[in-house]
């Protein structure tokens, strides 16, 4: 089945920081890489970090986060293929205010959302070392 999506609608990644978005990379579905599963974008976290860094855009984080792009909550926006749903990635600190936004930003308002947890997106504690 082949579903109409508007040219408004984005996948790609996202960071908050203090319930906002913080940092937002998006690109057409068309633009992603398919699956058979779902349409992924082709920003990785670590990647668009440094991009960032780069940019100067991680200096208005406290210095203690500017390090590791897991440092503050980050989550993925993609699209299912077989279902012709978006789907938002996050951790599980995952607000309704967070899920609107995410929404208004991706350009999502009217398709078919849902939003799932993914431990892989939760920061890893202060604490934590490799």
């Amino acid at each position: 089945m082949i579903y109409e999506i508007p040219d408004s609608a984005r996948i790609g990644i996202y960071w908050f920081y203090q319930e906002e978005l913080f940092a937002v990379f998006t690109q057409a579905v068309e633009a992603g890489e398919q699956s058979a599963v779902a349409v992924d974008s082709t920003f990785s976290h670590w990647h668009e970090w440094e991009v960032l860094r780069e940019r100067g855009q991680l200096l208005a984080l406290p210095r203690e986060l500017r390090d590791e792009y897991d440092a503050i909550p980050r989550g993925r926006v993609l699209f299912r293929v077989k279902t012709g749903v978006f789907v938002i990635l996050h951790g599980s600190e995952f607000s309704r205010t967070q899920q609107e936004s995410v929404i208004k930003r991706f350009g999502l308002t009217g398709q078919p959302v849902t939003d799932e947890w993914d431990e892989h997106y939760d920061p890893l504690p202060a604490h934590f070392t490799f």
